[in-house]
This record gives C-alpha cells, sequence and structure tokens, in this order.
C-alpha cells in the first residue's frame, strides 16, 4: 500500500486525472476557434495531461520523482523523436511545420507524466480509476453496438461527432464509437475488455457482491460483441492474443489458488476464447473482401515493398514527422511507420519500453496479495501483460503509439501499474 505521504490531496489534481481518463474515451477532436468534429487536431485528453503535470509540478515542486527504466525509455524516445525532426528539417530538406513539433511535446509531456505522476497516486485513486476505465469502455461499446446495428440516434450524433466525411458510409456497416475508425475503438476497448475478464475470473475466486458481479458481466458481454462490430481482424487478434496470455499467467502462477476446478475453468476458457477467435477470423476475411473488393493483405504487402527503399535511406533516424518522402499515402504498418518517421533506434527503444512494461505488469499479475485485496489492480496490470505482449502483433499492421486516444488509456494504466510497484 502506499504510504501518507505518496497520496494526492489536492481534489482539483485529482479531478483532472479523472478527466484525463474521460476524455480519452469520449473527447472529440477540435480545432480552437475553429471546428469541433474529425478533421480537428487536438483533443481535450492531451490538454489535461498537460495541465496536470504543470500542476504537480508547481504543487509538489518535484519533491518526489520517479526516475526508473520506464522514464528514462520515454525520455529517450523523446530525445530520439525531436533529433529525427531535426535530421529531417536539415538533412533531408523537409519544410519546416509546426506541427511536427507536437509529437516531441506529447512525448515530452509522457515522460513527465510518468515522473511525476506516479508519485501522487493514491490507492483510492487508482482503484476508482480503474473502474471509470471499465466503465467508460463499456459505455462507449454500447454505443458502438447499437451504431453497428443501424439505430438512427448514435449514427447520427457519433457521426457528426467522431466520423471522417470520406469514412461515415462505410462506418456504419463497422462500430467505431467514439474514434474516427474501428481499428482504433478495438484498441481503445482492449484494456477495459481484458481487466473485466480478469475481474470476472476473480469474482469466481472470490465473491465481489452479486451488484458488481452482474456489472462485469454485463460489461465482458457488451465489450466482447463490441469488438465483434468493428470487424477489426487486428482487434480480435489482440484480444485474443491478451486473454490467452492472461490464463496462461494465472494457470501457472497459481493466482487465487490452484484447484482442479479453476483449472478446468481457465482450460476451457482458453479453448473457447482460440476457436471464437478462428470463427471471427473466417468471419473478418469474408467482411474484408466484400468491403474492399480485394485482399486487404496482398494491398499492404504491395505497400511495404514500395516504402521500405524510403526507409533503409534513412534506417536509424528516420525522417521526423513529416509525411513528405513517403512514398505512399499510408504505409499500413505500425513498425514500419515508426521506423520511417523515427528510424531503428526509434524502434528499439519502444519496443525496450514495452519489455520494460511488461516486467512491471507482471510482477503484480503474479502478486497473489494484489489479487485478494486490491482486485481492480490486479485486473489493470494483467490486462496492461495482455495487451503489451500483444502489441508487436499489432504493430505489424495498425500504428499503436500513434492512435493518441487508446495510447493515453494505456499510458494512464502504466502510470497507475508503476506507482503500485514503486510504492508497494
Amino acid at each position: 500500500m502506499h504510504s501518507d505521504s505518496y497520496l494526492l490531496r489536492d481534489d482539483y489534481v485529482k479531478y483532472i486525472f479523472y478527466l484525463i481518463i474521460l476524455f480519452a474515451f469520449v473527447s472529440p477532436y477540435f480545432t480552437p476557434l475553429r471546428t469541433v468534429g474529425p478533421e480537428g487536431i487536438l483533443r481535450l485528453d492531451q490538454i489535461l495531461m498537460l495541465i496536470f503535470v504543470v500542476f504537480v509540478i508547481i504543487r509538489h515542486k518535484t519533491q518526489e520523482i520517479c526516475i526508473d527504466w520506464t522514464v528514462i525509455l520515454f525520455f529517450g524516445m523523446t530525445t530520439v523523436i525531436t533529433i529525427s525532426f531535426f535530421h529531417g528539417l536539415f538533412y533531408h530538406q523537409i519544410p519546416f511545420r509546426f506541427g511536427d513539433t507536437l509529437n516531441s511535446i506529447r512525448w515530452a509531456t509522457y515522460t513527465v507524466f510518468i515522473a511525476l505522476g506516479v508519485t501522487v497516486l493514491s490507492s483510492r485513486m487508482i482503484n476508482l480509476s480503474g473502474w471509470l476505465i471499465i466503465l467508460l469502455g463499456t459505455v462507449v461499446s454500447v454505443v458502438g453496438i447499437l451504431q453497428a446495428l443501424d439505430v438512427s440516434g448514435p449514427i447520427t450524433i457519433v457521426d457528426s461527432i467522431y466520423t471522417p466525411e470520406h469514412r461515415a458510409e462505410r462506418s456504419r456497416r463497422r462500430a467505431n464509437g467514439t474514434t474516427i475508425n474501428p481499428n482504433m475503438l478495438a484498441q481503445l476497448l482492449i484494456i477495459p475488455l481484458l481487466s473485466s475478464v480478469a475481474l470476472l475470473y476473480r469474482s469466481i475466486k472470490q465473491d465481489l457482491g452479486q451488484k458488481y458481479y452482474l456489472f462485469i458481466s454485463f460489461s465482458v458481454t457488451s465489450l466482447f460483441v463490441c469488438m465483434y462490430f468493428t470487424y477489426s481482424r487486428t482487434g480480435i487478434i489482440a484480444t485474443v492474443i491478451g486473454i490467452t496470455a492472461i490464463f496462461i499467467v494465472i494457470l501457472f502462477s497459481k493466482v487465487g489458488g490452484s484447484s482442479h476446478k479453476i483449472r478446468k475453468i481457465i482450460t476451457i476458457g482458453v479453448v473457447c476464447a482460440l476457436s471464437a477467435a478462428f470463427l471471427l477470423i473466417i468471419q473478418f476475411r469474408r467482411y474484408g473482401l466484400t468491403l474492399a473488393g480485394d485482399n486487404s493483405l496482398q494491398i499492404r504487402l504491395a505497400k511495404w515493398k514500395d516504402s521500405i527503399p524510403t526507409i533503409t535511406d534513412s534506417l536509424l533516424l528516420g525522417y521526423g514527422p513529416s509525411r513528405s518522402k513517403l512514398p505512399v499515402r499510408h504505409i499500413d504498418s505500425g513498425i514500419l511507420e515508426w521506423w520511417f518517421h523515427h528510424g531503428l533506434i526509434g524502434v528499439i527503444i519502444l519496443l525496450g519500453l514495452f519489455v520494460v512494461i511488461i516486467w512491471y505488469s507482471y510482477s503484480l499479475s503474479v502478486d497473489r496479495e494484489k489479487f485478494n485485496t486490491e482486485p481492480i489492480v490486479w485486473a489493470l496490470s494483467i490486462a496492461i501483460l495482455g495487451w503489451t505482449i500483444a502489441i508487436p502483433f499489432v504493430w505489424i499492421f495498425l500504428p499503436v503509439e500513434s492512435y493518441t486516444r487508446p495510447f493515453t488509456v494505456y499510458l494512464v494504466c502504466v502510470s497507475m501499474i508503476i506507482s503500485s510497484v514503486i510504492h508497494n
């Protein structure tokens, strides 16, 4: 448990932290004094994260700073992003745009948010924030289900605020919820989904109460159904990998006991998840062929082939955030896109960051005391573990860190896990 010296007593800062989570799920994009909608450039959660950092610095005067491998790697990533920006600007003669500096600012904010934020989070804040993430994920999933079922109200409202015009007609056959595309929605729902699955297992072993059990059961059901309606192949693959990782950790660590009954439940759960994945991937393939008229994997492979020569021309540092040197409009690969922008060094640092996060989340996932006394912390840690293990598989096809809405939720959860570890 946290020492009292680490508790965040400033209500206004505490509520800013909660608002970051809220707006990460529901804030539309906007451009100040111009427009609110998918063509905007900012979201409220991004602004609030910066405000949170400033307030913590002013109030606590950096008396407590977390310096560990996570912070070091976040700082390293910020440095590489900044260097790649200037490398593209001067070496590759890419024209300067102010918008290209925002990525460095964003990652600098991430670094300070982790370094300072984790030192002021209390156990109560982490507990409430975890439940808030599951609740908001459930609400967004219900909106996505209504949208996919062609219920006119959600489609009209959601599309007008969140969905770009060129995606509106196509997205009506796929849930995009409060995000700009279905793949982003799938990534946004993974942490609430995996957390709910973990809590459902926890409720089987130790009763959380009927109200909690009904809510968690509803959350798991709605999140799974909405994940299906996104028709995101990478989303469902990540979900299956995440759930499988969760059950493997539970099975071999014997968290919550090792009774024969529980082991049977776990085995059945893994088999059902893998079977469902097989059936859904078949459905996604059929849907993709109907929607696009071609095999999307072949299209991706062609884009990758065209992009690789450009990437290798600036192998280590990349070209910075600008896309002006990109031979295709979209690479359709998160890892190649990151490599193009920030070079091989950037890819290695980001993968290293994920490895450290896996280690932190694993240490809490196998902690029997956390399982018994702080179920939401345990659920979040095992959800982050499952999602982070799945990230390399998703990153091959889709951006992870560039989808800033899901990444903000991921970052908030990581900060809560680190806070639990360092103050344990």
